[in-house]
């Protein structure tokens, strides 16, 4: 990872108008975490060795982590991003008015542009409460733009036997939707959410491979999630459909394409009719 990225993270932390926090840090690779870490005394870094581990896993003991030494929220970010002055602030004041998960705005932006594109506000009003429905076909919570109280959402109960879903975030998600979570937008903290090709859904390109992508994930997705819902039955065989008769070609990606607000959601892409 560039210096300069992993400099953008920490000093968009070091600048928050809200400062009491513990800034907890799995460690997957980075050799010089340490000199950001003595640079950054404002900062109370926690860090945890995880070198070896896969992104999901890392999760796992993130997650694991924060419920076993009793922090009560949790404000999820990535070290390839940067934030808003204001987002634990912000987040902690939504969170303290009854919310349960607060998914703020995303600023989409690549090294290759100085183009700065909002991702969840074309989709979502200010203070929107997010629902299970919107979930379904698409997702817009990850662990770069969430925030979560971890006294009234379990989400390290729902990891069983989920550690090979490769969207871990959106299952995780619609998980605590089903079960109740309230979940609200905010436009009043960002995530800026830089964009390259190892985002796990890259949201610039349209195109035939990240549909034959989001086919894939949205079965596996679908499948696991059928176990709970029998909102996604009908979801899981569509897709399978979808796959099983190659339906990929160009004038079907230009008429999927022109079904959707841009950009699009994570996994959005439109492949599923009449379900």
């Amino acid at each position: 990872m560039e210096a300069e990225v992993v400099e953008q993270y920490f000093e968009s932390l070091s600048k928050q108008s809200y400062t009491d926090f513990d800034l907890v840090i799995v460690n997957d690779g980075l050799v010089d975490l340490d000199s950001y870490v003595a640079k950054y005394t404002d900062l109370n870094v926690v860090v945890m060795d995880a070198e070896g581990r896969t992104p999901v896993e890392n999760r796992r003991l993130l997650i694991d982590f924060a419920y076993s030494n009793g922090y009560q929220i949790a404000i999820f970010g990535d070290s390839d991003d940067y934030f808003s002055a204001s987002r634990v602030e912000s987040s902690l004041k939504v969170l303290a008015q009854g919310c349960d998960i607060l998914v703020n705005e995303l600023h989409m932006f690549s090294a290759q542009s100085s183009t700065v594109t909002a991702v969840l506000e074309p989709h979502f009003e200010r203070h929107q409460v997010i629902n299970f429905e919107d979930l379904l076909d698409r997702n817009c919570m990850g662990l770069s733009n969430t925030a979560v109280n971890l006294s009234r959402v379990q989400l390290d109960s729902y990891f069983e036997n989920a550690l090979n879903l490769i969207a871990l975030d959106w299952y995780l998600f619609s998980r605590a939707l089903l079960d109740g979570a309230r979940v609200q937008f905010t436009d009043e903290a960002i995530t800026f959410y830089r964009q390259y090709g190892a985002n796990t859904a890259n949201l610039i390109q349209v195109d035939k491979h990240s549909i034959e992508r989001a086919l894939n994930v949205k079965l596996q997705h679908y499948t696991k999630m059928k176990e709970y819902s029998d909102a996604y039955v009908a979801r899981d065989k569509a897709v399978q459909e979808s796959i099983n008769n190659d339906v990929i070609s160009s004038e079907y990606i230009n008429k999927q394409i022109d079904k959707i607000i841009l950009p699009p959601l994570w996994w959005e892409i439109p492949i599923i009719e009449d379900v």
